[in-house]
């Protein structure tokens, strides 16, 4: 015999299951007709919401490793836009452009093991633990960087918190000046990644300088042919300083900061003779506090970075080096530098009879845009800087060049810092378990 009716508790589950399958259905078609629909950026730009794997900028993000704070801030802002959220299973994100992504040429990255051993054996004697100077040794490989090449079709999930938390939440911020691209001093401290070190070479009675990019609180990069073969203490890094002179009282209005180095790290295939791989990372002794005057530049770790470093592209450099003939300068000074297409970078280094063919893509040619500016000797390891939306991306280190950008027909060299990107998070992350 049939029941002529359901009983209340089996009501009350089909209704149940009925509106959930209303509400499943509403979702889906609410999704579905988000796709294809203008939206608005944060920065107030049109777009439009489109599925996450056909929004080559975004892809790019969500395949890294490691990303900046007001990144992952990035990717939630355009899955705020098209209403959608990081634990869907297709998200939909609000897209300036529907590029595909472009494939990128492999290129010798100087990409570090993922483990590091140490190779020297001298303990130097430091106020704290003894420290080692740790050189990898282990060869790097030539390997793509991981590269999005197609579109993503299948559903994807975003984990933003699967990010490591090994970059500075605040990096490369533009402050208001006029002198910016100016053969000039910097006055305003704009560039307040900048970090001067001194250096006393073993038998010598005159101390050097080169210059160092802050990148983190405890780590700076600069040339490895500064500090190679260097002991800790005969390095001294000044953060926030503008005149060598008032270094002193600089340091007693705490302005300045001044740290020594626990610990060098040359790129394992550096060779000093062809300045291959000509790069370096200090980190040191005690973390630097974060302020107006002393803060990290961004590191280029969009792959599609160098695409903007086309020939003639406007970047800067700046240091305390020579700059009148044979007089070093007390002040920090800028100089704005123009970068020179691969082809005729390959004719310099031949030039520099330095030319080996994994150099083509590791190092970067510039020549100052006004005759006569260029970088100059005591400026080493200095900065090149492109500023892209608004930030100073670290894009270069100097490493050498003819004399001080006089009439020589050579352009100056600088390494690429994309190419060693992996090297550098690499060393990083070796933070997580402490000094």
């Amino acid at each position: 015999m049939v029941p002529s009716s359901l009983p209340k508790t089996s009501q009350m589950v089909h209704i149940t299951k009925f509106w959930w399958l209303m509400l499943f259905l509403v979702g889906v078609a609410f999704g579905q007709r988000r796709v294809n629909q203008a939206c608005i950026l944060a920065n107030g730009s049109s777009g439009r919401c489109i599925r996450i794997g056909e929004c080559s900028k975004i892809v790019e993000l969500t395949t890294r490793n490691v990303l900046y704070s007001w990144e992952t801030q990035q990717i939630r802002a355009v899955l705020r836009a098209c209403e959608s959220d990081e634990s869907s299973s297709d998200p939909i994100v609000c897209c300036e452009s529907a590029q595909s992504t472009p494939t990128r040429r492999t290129l010798n990255s100087g990409v570090a093991p993922t483990t590091t051993t140490a190779a020297s054996t001298t303990p130097i004697a430091t106020t704290r633990r003894p420290t080692r100077v740790r050189v990898t040794t282990q060869r790097s490989t030539t390997a793509r960087r991981r590269t999005p090449t197609t579109v993503r079709t299948r559903s994807t999930t975003i984990r933003l918190d699967h990010f490591k938390d090994v970059l500075p939440a605040r990096c490369g911020e533009q402050r208001p000046s006029w002198n910016v691209w100016s053969d000039i001093e910097d006055d305003d401290n704009i560039h307040v990644w900048a970090v001067y070190l001194e250096i006393q070479r073993p038998k010598s009675t005159t101390k050097g300088r080169c210059v160092g990019t802050m990148i983190h609180e405890r780590y700076v990069l600069t040339a490895a042919h500064c500090v190679h073969n260097l002991k800790l203490e005969n390095i001294k890094l000044y953060f926030g300083l503008f005149l060598i002179s008032t270094l002193a009282q600089c340091l007693a209005d705490r302005v300045c900061q001044e740290r020594r180095a626990a610990e060098l790290i040359v790129h394992q295939d550096y060779n000093s003779h062809a300045r291959l791989n000509d790069i370096a990372l200090i980190r040191v002794n005690e973390a630097v506090q974060f302020t107006d005057d002393v803060r990290p530049a961004c590191l280029p770790l969009d792959y599609l970075f160098d695409e903007s470093l086309a020939n003639d592209a406007r970047v800067l450099s700046l240091g305390w080096g020579e700059y009148q003939q044979g007089t070093m300068s007390d002040s920090k000074r800028i100089v704005a530098l123009n970068v020179i297409e691969q082809e005729e970078c390959g004719e310099q280094l031949r030039k520099w009879q330095r030319f080996n063919a994994s150099m083509l893509f590791s190092v970067m040619c510039t020549v100052g845009v006004q005759a006569g500016q260029d970088v100059c000797q005591g400026d080493s390891g200095a900065p090149i800087l492109q500023l892209k939306d608004g930030r100073f991306f670290l894009v270069g280190v100097v490493s050498f060049g003819p004399k001080c950008g006089m009439s020589t027909g050579k352009a100056g060299m600088s390494m690429r810092v994309s190419e060693y990107t992996n090297w550098i998070l690499t060393n990083l992350k070796r933070i997580d378990g402490g000094s």
